[in-house]
């Protein structure tokens, strides 16, 4: 792939990416990664590299409105992953797609000239990308046909796409598949096994995706709001939100929190959320023998110790303390 070059909306040309990654990498140039920074705005690039597959981190804070564009050589697959912020993409092959605050998209280049992504002046950008060659794709695709065929279908038309039109919810799981890429270059030798198995859980929670789409009937908009439930369900289980406040964060009623919630996840709430406390509950019990149950019943988010043993003998018709000693 050439090199980005960023622009203001009148092409007034800012920095080319090539610089972005040399400022990013050698500390010599923090003084003039500042300089620039002041006239121009905030940026911050990082990028790491393994088997092929490139990892970008970027967060952009621009004065004006901006433009990045490129031209594109050979054929790549990126995950697009866009924290916070809102931008939009186009190329010959794809009128404009947007991604906004806490969502994501998959993208499939194939030699694309003057590739065009806009940035508004005053928004704070938090956006992760992985990259990597078609080549790469074909090779998995060999090994797991079953989970990558809906993918490799599209990809045989050899025209540039987005997965979806506009993105979907970033979920829990992602969010963690993210965090694991981030430290997979300290597993050393075993790096490159490692971040081809989460690219591959990635490319399997897209058809997970599609599969909740088909069999519970519930639209895409509606289904990404569940994904969110459960996150912060999960982010906040020893605290969690009423259905009602859930439901009023999602902009949604409660009638239709639960019956969508139910739907896509074959489980009410509440029983979702009895099942991650008992799941914690296990690996506190496991792991932490320094603590007592009472302790434990407080990080699970019980007000009373007898409330969490009646939970958990429920759950495994065993008291916490026997399932400790079982150890």
């Amino acid at each position: 792939m050439s090199a980005y070059t960023l622009y203001y909306e009148d092409l007034e040309e800012v920095l080319t990416e090539k610089y972005l990654v040399q400022l990013s990498s050698n500390k010599k140039l923090l003084i003039n990664e500042r300089a620039i920074a002041n006239k121009y705005g905030k940026f911050n690039s990082k990028y790491s590299f393994c088997n092929n597959i490139t990892f970008g981190e970027h967060k952009y804070q621009f004065i004006k409105d901006t433009k990045l564009l490129a031209n594109v050589e050979g054929e790549f697959l990126n995950f697009a992953f866009m924290k916070r912020g809102g931008s939009s993409f186009s190329c010959s092959s794809i009128k404009e797609s947007g991604l906004q605050s806490n969502t994501f998209n998959m993208f499939y280049i194939n030699k694309e000239a003057n590739t065009l992504t806009n940035y508004k002046k005053d928004i704070y950008y938090d956006y992760m990308g992985i990259i990597f060659p078609k080549t790469l794709f074909d090779n998995m695709f060999e090994r797991h046909p079953d989970v990558l065929r809906h993918i490799d279908d599209k990809i045989n038309n050899k025209y540039s796409f987005t997965l979806y039109e506009n993105g979907r919810t970033i979920d829990y799981r992602m969010h963690e598949i993210l965090n694991d890429l981030k430290t997979a270059n300290l597993l050393g030798n075993a790096a490159t096994m490692f971040i081809e198995a989460k690219t591959l859980e990635l490319f399997a929670l897209l058809s997970s995706h599609e599969d909740n789409r088909i069999n519970h009937d519930v639209t895409h908009g509606l289904r990404d709001k569940m994904f969110e439930a459960k996150y912060i369900i999960e982010k906040q289980y020893n605290n969690p939100p009423t259905i009602n406040e859930l439901a009023k964060h999602l902009g949604i009623c409660n009638t239709t929190m639960k019956e969508c919630f139910k739907k896509v996840f074959n489980n009410t709430i509440y029983s979702h959320l009895l099942n991650y406390r008992m799941k914690k509950a296990e690996e506190l019990l496991k792991n932490n023998p320094e603590l007592n149950m009472f302790e434990i019943a407080q990080m699970l988010g019980y007000e009373h110790q007898a409330n969490f043993s009646v939970a958990f003998k429920r759950k495994y018709s065993i008291s916490p303390l026997e399932f400790r000693n079982k150890r």
